[in-house]
């Protein structure tokens, strides 16, 4: 055997090593910044249900938002005493039950 030919194949083999050891770090990036084969964007998806309790969750949120009191109510009641338009009987009795009733 010639010396040549063993420097060729130790020459030969470092080669092969680095090329595999090169293949597998691009195979390594390519798992870390490409998505696996197959693999689709993320994304939610709602059921109805969920969109309806969204909705009611908004709706309770503008609700717990609104003043307990209702001033522009309180304002025009106030208004119709002083004009007299609640003197019947009737009106207050109404009007009585329904304070009493909150």
């Amino acid at each position: 055997m010639d010396v040549n030919d063993v420097t060729g194949a130790v020459n030969q083999r470092k080669q092969v090593e680095t090329a595999k050891e090169t293949a597998s770090q691009e195979k390594r990036q390519e798992r870390s910044v490409k998505p696996s084969q197959g693999a689709k964007d993320d994304s939610v998806t709602l059921s109805p249900a969920a969109k309806e309790k969204s909705k009611i969750a908004k709706y309770v949120d503008i609700i717990n938002k609104m003043p307990d009191v209702r001033e522009d109510e309180i304002a025009r009641a106030k208004s119709n005493l002083e004009k007299g338009e609640y003197s019947s009987r009737d009106i207050a009795k109404k009007t009585a039950e329904k304070m009493l009733d909150e």
